[in-house]
């Protein structure tokens, strides 16, 4: 599955840093990342909550919250079989639909895509 759109939600370096040192000494490996995107679809937007995992070859989390920052169009390749259907909350209560997915790559789109 491919989803191209903005970065909305994005944790800063020491966030994710923090996190990654309470999730390693809890046993709960090597650090996660949760990338809101916002996608243009038919005039109204989908948001996408995409979880990138580091691994031992692989530090793919660490590596987008050090080179990416929200309002940063991207193109990304996320697994069809890990798709969830959520309802959130915003800050003001409002609900609304969140497609959840494990996401495997990420890159710069060329062009804005908000």
């Amino acid at each position: 599955m491919i989803i191209e759109g903005v970065i909305t939600e994005l944790p800063t370096p020491a966030e994710h840093a923090a996190r990654t040192e309470r999730g390693k000494k809890e046993g709960k490996g090597l650090g996660i990342v949760g990338v809101g995107v916002k996608k243009r679809t038919r005039g109204k937007p989908t948001f996408f909550r995409v979880t990138f995992q580091n691994t031992e070859t692989d530090m793919l989390a660490t590596h987008i919250v050090e080179d990416y920052a929200p309002g940063d169009p991207v193109v990304i390749t996320a697994d069809e079989s890990t798709i969830q259907m959520v309802w959130e909350i915003d800050e003001i209560a409002r609900t609304s639909a969140v497609i959840k997915v494990w996401g495997m790559d990420i890159a710069p789109a060329v062009g804005d895509r908000s």
